[in-house]
């Protein structure tokens, strides 16, 4: 019998950054408990695993037109190695015009990503998103404010795991409870009471209003800390200056020495932070369907 064979369309996969990547991390392994072969196609981010296909360096031509359409024009290089694919599994809808062509794929969304665009950026993002979900041959969403955004009328807390249109499915974030729930906690971290921010460090992470929430909070619980983890991402642009705009924030506010940056922690490391704080703050601007973080850290124990 003949193994199927499925393709991931990622802009990333490894290293394990962020929500997504984790998504698309999980997906993998409970495909492989299932038999299937795969191939996860990503912009070349130094990782040499056997299932990925390293496309281009994301450096040399995401500067000059977008990391999106640096992707795609990267992605039709491959060609002949996605026909040999029995599926593809499309993660975001702007990738999924190089691949149009392919009968089996499955085009998946991880959130409204223009929520915190305006103008004429705004209306080009969603337009993106919008012509591929028309032309998509199935289409999976992780939330309902996407379908909603898409015309469909899915209300907020109906239709977990069905199809909630014809060929258009909503299977919300899921996080596997066997590996995230209350375990012992840093002794040292528990005794700094931590107010955490599992974010990296992008402005749609919104961590500006968890440092200005935090001055507020800290006069009425002088003993807890605000710790961040994650960090600046080298293709989005001005993360560095967002980065250096949070210190400012933090110096302005008298809160060096109650904001930590922890920087980013592996992902299989995570339930022990989360055991270790005392609650745990998402304070997304946009660009986010349901925090997985969220959700891991509910599955910790943590607030």
């Amino acid at each position: 019998m003949k193994l199927m064979r499925i393709g991931h369309i990622t802009t990333f996969y490894k290293p394990l950054w962020g929500g997504q990547e984790i998504y698309v991390n999980n997906l993998y392994h409970v495909l492989q408990e299932q038999g299937f072969l795969q191939r996860i196609y990503q912009f070349d981010t130094g990782v040499n695993e056997p299932q990925i296909v390293r496309l281009a360096p994301m450096k040399r031509l995401r500067k000059n037109i977008g990391l999106g359409l640096a992707f795609n024009l990267s992605l039709t290089s491959k060609l002949k190695m996605l026909q040999k694919e029995d599926v593809l599994i499309v993660h975001y809808p702007i990738h999924y015009y190089p691949i149009s062509w392919h009968k089996n794929s499955i085009l998946l969304t991880h959130g409204v990503t223009w929520d915190c665009n305006t103008g004429w950026k705004k209306i080009i993002k969603k337009n993106i998103d919008a012509i591929a979900f028309a032309a998509s041959k199935k289409f999976v969403a992780n939330d309902t404010f996407y379908y909603r955004e898409m015309g469909l009328n899915i209300q907020p807390g109906t239709g977990f795991f069905s199809e909630v249109s014809a060929k258009k499915w909503f299977i919300p974030n899921c996080v596997d409870v066997s590996r995230f729930q209350r375990i012992q906690p840093d002794k040292r971290l528990f005794k700094m009471n931590l107010i955490l921010v599992p974010r990296n460090i992008t402005y749609d992470r919104g961590i500006h209003l968890a440092v200005l929430a935090f001055a507020k909070f800290v006069r009425r619980y002088p003993t807890t800390r605000l710790a961040l983890v994650g960090d600046t991402f080298e293709f989005v642009r001005k993360g560095e200056s967002y980065k250096r705009y949070l210190k400012t924030l933090i110096s302005e506010h008298k809160l060096n020495d109650r904001v930590i940056f922890l920087g980013r922690i592996p992902w299989y490391e995570m339930p022990k932070i989360y055991s270790s704080s005392q609650m745990t703050l998402i304070p997304s601007l946009g660009v986010e369907g349901t925090s997985l973080s969220a959700l891991e850290s509910m599955a910790c124990g943590t607030a």
